[in-house]
This record gives structure tokens, sequence and C-alpha cells, in this order.
């Protein structure tokens, strides 16, 4: 009798060993995929980030996020749309054509996509290409405000090309020893 109540108390103690032992595997799993999980930047993670700094103004960051929001599979209409917005707060509207295109190109929502992007190839000085967008816009669009500004910018496309482009001849020299 004495010899199975030990055989019984060292199983016993045997059972609970192994499940201290399967408890701290399992939580060192669990810790693991936890980790593992957060250490992933997904997509959805470089949107919000990007969203986060555009909000702010600060474009060049919010730029960065969304374009690796896009490598990591977002949305490419609306992330391209959103970094061509970046680049026109920014004042570098001629950078943000290919991505309000992109934009375009992918679906995008966005009532004023076709306007900007017609305002980027005028910024390059694609003013055909320009002109076409902007009334091809005026045709389609509902929004009447967007519609009158793209009016307003294909008579002024219009009028760029009949302006006379005079060369003029002047040469700069070295005014060092005025100082």
């Amino acid at each position: 009798i004495l010899i199975k109540c030990f055989l019984k108390i060292e199983y016993f103690s045997w059972i609970l060993y192994k499940r201290k032992k399967m408890k701290k595997l399992s939580l060192l799993i669990i810790g693991f995929a936890i980790v593992s999980l957060y250490s992933c930047k997904n997509a959805s993670f470089y949107s919000k980030k990007g969203d986060k700094y555009f909000t702010e103004g600060n474009y060049e960051t919010a730029i960065q996020n969304y374009e690796q929001a896009i490598e990591k599979g977002a949305p490419k209409a609306e992330a391209s749309f959103q970094i061509a917005e970046s680049y026109r707060l920014s004042n570098r509207l001629s950078f943000a054509g290919h991505f309000y295109k992109d934009a375009i190109d992918n679906g995008c929502l966005e009532q004023s996509a076709p306007l900007r992007y017609g305002l980027a190839l005028k910024s390059t000085g694609d003013y055909a290409g320009a002109k076409k967008v902007l009334d091809d816009y005026v045709k389609v669009s509902k929004n009447r405000n967007y519609q009158k500004i793209a009016k307003y910018e294909s008579k002024k496309i219009a009028k760029i090309k009949s302006l006379p482009f005079t060369k003029w001849e002047f040469t700069v020299e070295n005014a060092q020893k005025l100082n």
C-alpha cells in the first residue's frame, strides 16, 4: 500500500511538472505569436500612419508611409491620391501628376482627382494634355464649383497658346565689385 501511494504521488507530481512545462511552452508560443503580429506591419498600419502625418501637415513623411502602404498591398487608388495631395499641398504639384493618374486609373472615387490631375499637367507645361483632361472633366463632373474651376483653367490654357514668347537677350555678370 505504501508503494502504491508513493507511485500515485510520483505520478501526480510528474503530471504537474508536465503541466507547468506545457504552460510555459504555451505561454512562450502565445508570446511569440503576439510579437510576430506586432512586428509585422501591414498596409493598414502604414496607411493610418500616413493619414496621421497628412493631417498634421507633415507631407514628406506621409508620402513615405503611403508608398510603403502601396508596397504592402494597400488599395492603390486611395494611397496614390493621398500621395498626390501631399505633393500638391507641399507646393510640388509637378510631382503629383503621376500619382493623380495612378489614382484615376485605379478607380479613385474622389471627384477632384481629374481636376487636380489637369492642373498638375498644366504645371509641368503639358498644356495640350491639361486642356483635354479639364475639358473632359467639365463634361462629366457633377460638382458645379469644380466645373467652374476646370472651365476657367481651360480658358487660361487656351490663352497661353496665344501669348507671344520672346527670348530676352541679356547676360548675367558677376557684381562682386559692388560689395
